[in-house]
């Protein structure tokens, strides 16, 4: 996913994509299943995204994200699933989850 994600058409396709979507003003995004946190990182960077976590379920994926994109102030990873989201309120506008499989 790292070298697929850094090429040029992913990430027009990816940009693509996020434009479609209607993120509120200060969002906090989930993105399930995030790897070393590519997409992540992009939706960190993204106009009006307060704040992203990656789930993964894989810590040697997580550390890479970590090592790779520690520095980017919005952006925290955590192991996890997905079926138990305690650190998600539910039902509030700000937030998106994201799986793009």
């Amino acid at each position: 996913m790292e070298v697929r994600a850094a090429s040029p058409q992913q990430r027009t396709m990816l940009k693509q994509y996020l434009s479609n979507i209607a993120f509120a003003d200060k969002a906090r995004v989930l993105e399930l299943g995030c790897g070393a946190g590519p997409i992540a990182e992009v939706l960190a960077q993204w106009p009006r995204v307060a704040k992203v976590v990656g789930l993964n379920l894989s810590p040697g994926l997580l550390k890479k994200g970590r090592e790779q994109r520690g520095t980017i102030f919005n952006l925290a990873f955590r192991g996890g699933d997905g079926r138990s989201l305690p650190f998600m309120r539910p039902r509030n506008p700000n937030e998106r989850s994201l799986n793009h499989g």
